[in-house]
């Protein structure tokens, strides 16, 4: 169910020129693909010593591969490439919870779930006033972090992987991942001013389309919806999985 993710860097390479892995070779009967060696994960440089520069540096340039992406999500659909804009999330979501059975075996009560179900007219509102933002959808990465960021120390050249899950949704949701997982694993603070720059970051190319207000207000909403996403995205990823 993720093996498009061969057919994802094609497309994000030939027609976007996307700083996606060259492949070597596939093979469909294994749904497997063997890639050249684009060096280490960023986060093992930062681990070492934090550089917001060099981080913003690749995060502009993936949000300016969102920006290129915005104009063809047809291709991308048509590529099999799911289709999670903003109107279809809370369809998603209950369908989700209508999962009971799974969700209880997975730690969930009865009553959780109730309780869960009522929220979607708030989820409906969330995602209505961040369509309004005005910022059109475009590929999402769920799990856009510097571990997934590959970054060769001799010409530092900057690689996107783990491409398998990309859907086509508000490009917000990859940002927030990836400003979370800066606070978790480099012990960012929020507000503080290295968090700040990265933000400015996230929002610069976007500042194109977009009042500096509709941005942080659209940041704000992408955070309070992002739950819902990477609940979705898990179980869009337990679905591929055998279920052992």
């Amino acid at each position: 169910a993720l093996a498009l993710e061969s057919d994802i860097i094609t497309i994000l390479r030939d027609t976007f020129n996307a700083n996606v892995p060259r492949l070597i070779k596939q093979n469909t009967n294994l749904d497997c693909f063997l890639m050249k060696d684009s060096g280490q994960p960023l986060r093992n440089l930062l681990k070492k010593r934090f550089d917001a520069d060099l981080y913003c540096n690749a995060i502009k340039q993936f949000t300016s591969l969102q920006m290129s992406t915005a104009e063809h999500c047809a291709m991308l659909l048509d590529n099999g490439v799911p289709d999670w804009r903003l109107n279809q999330l809370p369809g998603m979501y209950m369908n989700l919870l209508n999962h009971e059975e799974e969700l209880m075996a997975d730690g969930l009560a009865k009553e959780h779930i109730t309780e869960l179900k009522k929220f979607l007219p708030t989820l409906e509102s969330l995602c209505h006033r961040l369509e309004l933002c005005g910022i059109k959808a475009g590929i999402v990465q769920p799990d856009f972090h510097d571990n997934n960021i590959l970054i060769d120390e001799k010409t530092q050249a900057i690689t996107f992987i783990d491409l398998g899950e990309i859907v086509v949704s508000h490009p917000f949701f990859s940002l927030t991942n990836c400003l979370n997982q800066a606070v978790r694993h480099h012990g960012l603070v929020y507000a503080d001013d290295t968090y700040q720059k990265l933000v400015d970051a996230c929002l610069d190319d976007f500042r194109t389309v977009a009042p500096e207000r509709q941005l942080f207000e659209a940041l704000t909403l992408a955070q309070r919806i992002e739950p819902v996403y990477q609940a979705l995205s898990y179980y869009r990823l337990m679905q591929a999985c055998d279920k052992k």
